[in-house]
């Protein structure tokens, strides 16, 4: 409100919000655009003029690395939610903290997750995941200790003679 609501003029596609600039752009100088619904909350836009693009404009090579580093972190921002709702929908994650566990078979692995450090979810995920942690090791039987099992003449004993 320090600025009386005005922002900074802008190019197309620099907002990250397409449906913004779509309206924004279709405005003539002295349009109000409708009531639009951002992740900074609602905007009413007002077309004050269109600024022409200065054709004759060159960036030097420091300016435009230093934009080339900028937009691939804006593109960066913009696909984290994206991948992240793809890992959560992959992942099929169960709610067992703040509720019960609704069967003893959820109560299960919940407590084998918790014992053997082991990831939750989807079997799929759950092993992909703990493949990619290095922790395949937690999906493993818990077996006999291999190290007490050495006969007293030194030969392992793995069950068979």
């Amino acid at each position: 409100a320090s600025v009386g609501g005005r922002i900074a003029p802008f190019a197309r596609y620099t907002t990250g919000n397409d449906e913004l600039e779509k309206e924004a752009f279709k405005l003539r100088p002295g349009e109000i655009s409708k009531v639009l619904q951002t992740p900074q909350g609602l905007v009413v836009v007002k077309c004050i003029k269109h600024i022409e693009a200065d054709k004759g404009a060159r960036l030097d090579a420091n300016e435009r690395a230093k934009l080339e580093k900028e937009c691939i972190e804006k593109k960066v921002q913009l696909e984290f939610p994206k991948v992240f709702k793809q890992l959560r929908d992959q992942a099929n994650p169960q709610l067992f903290f703040g509720k019960h566990a609704e069967t003893e078979e959820e109560l299960k692995r919940l407590r084998h997750s918790i014992k053997r450090g082991t990831p939750l979810g989807a079997e799929g995920w759950v092993r992909q995941t703990a493949v990619a942690l290095g922790l395949e090791s937690t999906l493993r039987p818990v077996g006999p200790n291999l190290s007490c099992l050495i006969s007293r003449a030194g030969r392992h004993s793995y069950g068979g003679r």
